[in-house]
């Protein structure tokens, strides 16, 4: 049987989730790609829409290309507080979910640590 090029296959289990974030493009991207409504820092706010220990889904009205590499920042939701992570995400899906504009961005975490990857799977835990 002929296996279709077009098929997806997930190797993590995502979990939904609506948790606050905030998205900023890294460093080796910064020439190339810019978000013009950033605040200080160039952090702009997002929402983490899925979570698994392989990557994350975020909504965002700011459109982020393909392989671009972003830094998540999960926050508390007392943003007083510590966040729950910070993690780099390379982008690997856009798609623009309805006129506002918004988008629903995945990725899958780039060059994360095993301390990352363990707060992830905390996290999952904690969820659901």
């Amino acid at each position: 049987m002929e296996q279709s090029d077009s098929l997806i296959v997930r190797r993590h289990s995502r979990l939904d989730v609506s948790l606050r974030c905030k998205i900023a493009i890294d460093q080796e991207h910064r020439a190339l790609v810019r978000f013009t409504s950033a605040g200080h820092g160039g952090w702009i706010d997002a929402d983490v829409v899925d979570l698994s220990s392989g990557g994350l889904a975020f909504m965002t009205g700011v459109f982020i290309p393909k392989r671009c590499r972003v830094n998540v920042r999960i926050v508390a939701a007392d943003e007083a507080l510590a966040p729950l992570i910070e993690i780099a995400v390379r982008v690997q899906r856009v798609q623009m979910t309805d006129r506002r504009p918004a988008y629903l961005i995945g990725g899958s975490f780039d060059r994360a640590s095993p301390e990352q990857i363990n707060t992830v799977e905390a996290l999952i835990k904690q969820f659901s």
